[in-house]
């Protein structure tokens, strides 16, 4: 395993704990998912440019419709990504 390959296995495990996170928040109603409940969201890794680059744009419609800056730097943060 070269040291891009151990980054990306890195990255990939972050971004798996971060999901995991975000569906046992209480907030997300994590407290009942883990008594078994219906997740209230879903979680997904994506790492296809293709879509990294649609998700992009659509964040990027989504903060002209609502006028909100936290759409277009959502958008950014994937683009650098990308």
């Amino acid at each position: 395993m070269d040291q891009h390959e151990i980054f990306l296995e890195s990255v990939r495990h972050v971004a798996k704990l971060c999901a995991v996170a975000a569906m046992t928040a209480p907030r997300s109603g994590g407290q009942l998912f883990l008594k078994g409940g219906t997740p209230f969201i879903e979680t997904v890794i994506v790492e296809d440019r293709a879509t990294l680059r649609k998700l992009a744009d659509w964040l990027r419609s989504q903060g002209e419709k609502h006028k909100e800056a936290i759409w277009f730097r959502d958008a950014t943060q994937h683009k650098s990504s990308i």
